[in-house]
């Protein structure tokens, strides 16, 4: 094997490359995000020219080698153990602090990387059946559609790394049953589509009917502490004092367009039973909005404390 015996040599035909983990790598490896973790690592790696560090391509040289019949320190050796170690050095820096204990015995960055895929990506029964719990029945809530959608899909990702892939009508069918009332008319028009739909293609519908829904423009968020109060319980069920004195005089506003809430107070009663709320599912809604936003303070209405 012909190699340069000056070391000096070597540092001007290759150049050391360190990774800035702050600006290059700034998601940091947690429990849950080895997927995202891996590509952004990949990426670099093999944009760089890295990546045969990582999967054995280039193995470690010997420390030494022959030359003219005298056995020498391999420069290309220090070399390649210098390259590592920043390799090495640059993924433990983009762990969380619960991760370094799991690669603690890692001597070299290819041990470092099989070690993580071996704890976060081995398809084991136990990891799948974990994954597969998280996508059981998904909420979309307060988050937008694409927070509700990545979050779904980051664990169908994973799913299919594992090697248990998600079907994709069961995908769409618990995104679809995941939105709110809100989306009821466009589910239903998905839903009676004849062709599959995929979840690009919903991803977009999902976001733009999300742009052109009508929104309440003059409801705001606010405070709103419930109070307990005194007084005889109906049915068993305990009364509930709330804050409402300013804002009943906008009920009407809420429940126009519904039939009428014969039970909700009509007047600056600030006493509402519980019960009564349950027993109308209805205007469940209606109210809730009431309770949780706040009108835009009309000129005669003071401001709530």
């Amino acid at each position: 094997m012909t190699t340069p015996t000056n070391s000096s040599d070597i540092h001007r035909e290759v150049s050391l490359i360190t990774i800035n983990t702050i600006a290059q790598t700034p998601l940091k490896l947690t429990s849950t995000n080895y997927i995202s973790w891996k590509l952004q690592f990949e990426t670099l790696f093999i944009g760089y020219d890295l990546i045969r560090y990582i999967d054995g391509s280039v193995p470690c040289p010997p420390n030494t080698i022959t030359a003219d019949n005298t056995t020498v320190p391999n420069p290309s050796h220090e070399l390649w153990i210098r390259q590592d170690q920043l390799l090495l050095n640059a993924i433990i820096n983009s762990f969380s602090p619960t991760i370094i204990p799991f690669i603690a015995c890692a001597g070299t960055a290819k041990d470092a990387w099989n070690i993580l895929a071996n704890t976060y990506a081995k398809p084991s029964r136990g990891h799948i059946q974990q994954v597969k719990n998280k996508l059981k029945n998904p909420i979309k809530g307060t988050q937008t559609i694409t927070e509700f959608l990545h979050s779904i899909k980051a664990h169908v990702d994973e799913l299919a790394i594992l090697g248990a892939p998600v079907d994709s009508k069961d995908l769409t069918d618990k995104i679809l049953d995941g939105l709110g009332d809100e989306y009821k008319e466009l589910v239903r028009a998905i839903q009676a589509r004849d062709t599959p739909i995929s979840f690009d293609e919903l991803h977009e519908k999902l976001l733009s009917f999300e742009a052109h829904a009508p929104t309440d423009t003059w409801l705001r968020p606010f405070p709103l502490q419930p109070i307990p109060c005194t007084g005889q319980p109906l049915h068993g069920v305990p009364l509930v004092s709330t804050i409402l004195d300013p804002f009943i005089p906008h009920l009407p506003l809420l429940t126009s367009g519904v039939s009428p809430i014969s039970d909700l107070p009509t007047h600056h009663s600030t006493t509402l039973p519980i019960a009564r709320i349950s027993l109308h599912r209805n205007h469940i809604k209606v109210f809730a909005k009431f309770v949780a936003f706040k009108v835009t303070q009309p000129n005669d209405v003071p401001p709530s404390n």
